[in-house]
């Protein structure tokens, strides 16, 4: 335990000394999220929320206790993963339509698991 909380971290943003990451630039999207926990899926812990945060940006999450402000950083950082919608899949093609995104799905194994999410975006009903 000890050596876990003596360790130091590669990357210290506090210290110029650590090692630096290359540069990472993007913006933070979330559209028309609605969640629910595993353990409780009958209640609704976000119903359309939405946040955009531009890169390069520093944003701050200011709630009560229970608001969702952890959830809101578990969900960008992915651990909770829901239905996909089209410009997930999209994202690597400018332009793509429906049938190449249909197509990115198969080709990745995604469409079985989009089958069986409820279907929030009818329009990538595969």
């Amino acid at each position: 335990m000890f050596e876990t909380i003596k360790r130091k971290a590669e990357i210290d943003a506090y210290d110029i000394t650590s090692r630096q990451l290359d540069d990472i630039c993007g913006d933070i999207e979330v559209r028309v999220v609605c969640f629910s926990y595993p353990t409780r899926l009958d209640e609704l812990i976000f119903n359309g929320f939405s946040l955009s945060i531009p890169s390069g940006t520093t944003t701050t999450l200011v709630g009560e206790s229970g608001s969702g402000k952890s959830t809101v950083v578990s969900l960008v950082d992915r651990f909770y993963d829901g239905a996909i919608v089209e410009e997930n899949i999209a994202y690597g093609k400018d332009g793509a339509i429906v049938e190449e995104i249909k197509d990115g799905a198969e080709l990745a194994n995604l469409a079985k698991i989009i089958d069986k999410l409820p279907q929030v975006y009818p329009q990538i009903s595969i």
